[in-house]
């Protein structure tokens, strides 16, 4: 059997699943399979990240016409207003890449296809419904399905419930990062309880720990005199930066801090307008993209996640392996899970700066064990997700993936 899987999700610009891409990429390179990575959007932060045996290959976009006809083959029942609004409206990159991914899934005629993302996986069994089962198949969700159909504002992210109702079965698994985004996909979409099995984010620990010990990346993480606040993420509105923010011009009357917010994404100009009416002024710092978020992480005096809704929280677990105190929102989604219903680390609600600010002062003037914060991490990433994703595609087969590794246990 062939030993090539393609990895295939919407873009490398970074966030926590494109993490889980180089991590499982580096998982499987090391047990001998060839592995590519398929995507619309190929120059994001992450690709430097992948090992360069890793091949790297760009969909090209096509016309959107095809793209809506092959998106309205999961839209069996919709209205007539849908049809015409999905034929008329934007369509999903992936699916207006659809010709390109079927010409190369053809030609390269992998073992299995990983997708990664709502958009990928509907693009993947579009794909897998011309050419046939000639690979197999594993779609994963790394949000929460519900929350992202509920404060979507295209037409085609309100719909994912019923397209996933209507296609995920197809696929020969079915896996979420999370217990909260598997009973969320379960239930949004109609599945079958069980149906979805929970694999954590691969988390690389000894990793994280020698990037971790590299030289202080900035003069903020050399100065213990004044605290430092840290967020890592794409600037995008699930994220909600602004309400952190928001909690910084509130802190900012009370005590010496300053704010670093690593990552890049479409919200920039909002925030960085946004910074200037709190009058944050030289308080706050945002770098875009860092290749070593770690040598940051374990330099910090708090590491904040106030995320709207998070499938996982990839962040919250690499925070921990290097020991910073945590202060995130108890949002849909798994924190409370990773923070043990906020024994590792503050819950605070969704938008509310108050409570940011409330909770961040608190931690500051009642510091943790940091010690205990990097074995609830190693908790986290108990077991071999990798060898679960293995599993999940190809069972007992040997000649594909040796080893079972249940889900719920390599989570």
């Amino acid at each position: 059997m062939s030993r090539h899987i393609a990895l295939l999700l919407r873009t490398l610009e970074g966030g926590g699943m494109q993490r889980n891409v180089v991590e499982l990429a580096r998982g499987l390179l090391l047990r001998g399979y060839r592995v590519e990575v398929l995507a619309t959007e190929v120059e994001g932060g992450m690709r430097r990240q992948l090992p360069e045996a890793v091949r790297v290959r760009r969909l090209p976009p096509a016309g959107r016409a095809a793209g809506a006809r092959a998106l309205l083959e999961f839209g069996g029942g919709l209205g007539a207003g849908d049809r015409i609004r999905l034929r008329l409206g934007p369509v999903p990159g992936l699916f207006r890449a659809l010709p390109a991914l079927v010409e190369h899934l053809q030609a390269a005629r992998p073992a299995a296809v990983v997708a990664l993302g709502t958009q990928a996986n509907l693009a993947a069994l579009a794909a897998r419904r011309r050419i046939g089962p000639s690979f197999r198949l594993l779609v994963s969700e790394h949000n929460m399905l519900s929350s992202v159909a509920r404060n979507a504002r295209r037409r085609f992210r309100r719909l994912y419930p019923r397209f996933v109702r209507a296609a995920y079965a197809e696929a020969d698994a079915v896996v979420a990062v999370s217990a909260a985004v598997a009973r969320d996909l379960e239930r949004t979409a109609g599945l079958a309880a069980g149906r979805v099995r929970v694999i954590r984010n691969p988390v690389d620990l000894p990793r994280i720990r020698a990037l971790a010990r590299a030289e202080a990346p900035h003069p903020w993480t050399r100065d213990a005199a004044v605290p430092l606040l840290l967020a890592v993420g794409r600037l995008h509105w699930q994220k909600d930066f602004g309400t952190l923010l928001e909690a910084m011009a509130r802190l900012r009357g009370r005590r010496r801090l300053r704010l670093a917010i690593l990552g890049e994404g479409p919200e920039r100009r909002r925030l960085e307008r946004h910074c200037r009416r709190l009058g944050l002024g030289d308080l706050v710092l945002m770098p875009g993209f860092v290749a070593n978020p770690y040598a940051w992480m374990a330099r910090a005096t708090v590491f904040v996640l106030p995320s709207r809704s998070e499938g996982y929280g990839h962040v919250l677990v690499e925070a921990l392996a290097c020991g910073c105190p945590v202060v995130a929102t108890d949002c849909p989604g798994a924190p409370a899970e990773i923070l043990g219903g906020g024994n590792y680390g503050r819950l605070v609600p969704v938008g509310d700066a108050a409570a940011l600010a409330r909770a961040v002062e608190a931690t500051l003037d009642r510091p943790v064990d940091r010690t205990r914060l990097q074995e609830r991490a190693a908790m986290l990433t108990a077991g071999d997700p990798t060898e679960a994703y293995l599993a999940a595609l190809f069972g007992g087969d040997a000649d594909a993936g040796e080893g079972r590794c249940d889900g719920e246990a390599a989570a």
